[in-house]
């Protein structure tokens, strides 16, 4: 999972080269497709902390990002045609899937294990200072604001239902605070919890989880484009740089926005189901 704000950048670049009708959507219920970008990734706020009275969804968090994506949409857009919040928030999820897909093989190359999400922490304002978009970053709770939570959760109630046969009414609408909640913390844009803590933390266990601008003494970016292979393609050699992969995603991204509400629309999700292929949003072969 690439971080929060490089998600959304996918999705509002992609927007721009959209059919109307797609911005038009977006336009009246941004913060849902805003959310949508973040993909299942809220769900591994639940275990922050874990719930005391019912059990912790991280697990479905893992579940989707292994789960053939053509599997996903195929329940995702039909549950989502229903109501215009869950349209906007299911095209955001298609583009969590597109940028995930695409740079999840260079993240595992470079940094596997426990330093996974560290990088792609310390990525994400990389890439907001690249992209300079207005508005992007904004602290996470004005920045994913909807008032079609209620909506939200009843989409994901459905669709876990149908993939995962668990019943988990209220479930994301839990994960989503919690995720937003931890997410504030770790909100840095200043560096001033980086440059207090770094004081404290010099292992940078701690640091490392802060959305802030960190030192780059390696090439996060391989913006010198050295050689990478994905764990599971050993004999595949790469040279792209994560920026790259973004652009991936972001070129494919319009034509499947485009496909995947005109199937809300008529009900057939045949070309969206084409467009998106047989891939994981973990990038790992099926």
């Amino acid at each position: 999972m690439p971080y929060n704000y490089t998600h959304a950048l996918v999705g509002l670049t992609a927007l721009e080269n959209a059919d109307d009708a797609v911005k038009a959507l977006v336009a009246k219920h941004r913060g849902s497709f805003l959310i949508g970008t973040m993909g299942p990734d809220p769900y591994f706020g639940d275990e922050m902390p874990k719930p005391l009275f019912a059990p912790c969804r991280k697990p479905v968090a893992d579940k989707l990002h292994t789960m053939d994506m053509r599997s996903i949409a195929a329940e995702l857009l039909p549950l989502a045609a229903q109501n215009p919040a869950a349209q906007a928030y299911a095209l955001g999820f298609l583009c969590h899937f597109l940028l995930d897909t695409n740079a999840h093989p260079y993240i595992e190359a470079r940094f596997s294990g426990k330093a996974h999400t560290p990088a792609e922490i310390q990525i994400d304002l990389m890439m907001t200072d690249r992209i300079k978009r207005p508005g992007v970053p904004l602290p996470p709770a004005r920045f994913y604001r909807t008032r079609d939570t209620v909506a939200l959760d009843a989409l994901h109630t459905s669709l876990i239902r149908k993939l995962l046969s668990l019943e988990i009414k209220g479930s994301f609408s839990r994960s989503m605070h919690k995720w937003i909640a931890v997410n504030t913390v770790s909100f840095d844009p200043k560096n001033r919890k980086l440059r207090f803590f770094s004081r404290l933390d010099h292992s940078g266990k701690l640091t490392g989880f802060l959305v802030a601008r960190h030192p780059d003494p390696d090439d996060r970016l391989n913006l010198a484009h050295r050689e990478w292979r994905a764990p599971w393609a050993p004999d595949q050699a790469r040279t792209e740089s994560f920026p790259d992969l973004f652009d991936y995603a972001v070129k494919e991204a319009p034509t499947l926005l485009n496909a995947a509400f005109a199937a809300m629309q008529s009900g057939d999700t045949t070309p969206a189901l084409a467009l998106i292929g047989p891939r994981r949003m973990d990038a790992k072969p099926l």
